[in-house]
């Protein structure tokens, strides 16, 4: 969607998976596969549509994450990613 410029334009968020978004309280978190390793990274939510999730901070279009991570997932862990 294009609008144009002014102060009513709204702003891309990603939105990523509901399972991929692990949540302890308020605080909510994805994992982001950068160079075939994994690092937590806190993240601000916004709404949620079906089974996908808006992510207002934290997280940029394009960046590769963990859905369904298992719980023994820690920082710095090595990961292969697979197609869908």
């Amino acid at each position: 969607r294009f609008l144009e410029d002014g102060a009513d334009r709204e702003q891309a968020h990603p939105a990523v998976p509901a399972n991929a978004v692990s949540r302890e309280g308020e605080a909510a978190a994805v994992w982001v596969v950068r160079d075939g390793k994994v690092e937590r990274r806190s993240v601000s939510l916004g709404a949620e549509d079906g089974d996908r999730v808006s992510v207002l901070e934290g997280l940029q279009g394009g960046e590769a994450i963990v859905v369904d991570a298992p719980r023994r997932l820690r920082d710095g862990a090595a990961v292969e990613l697979k197609a869908d």
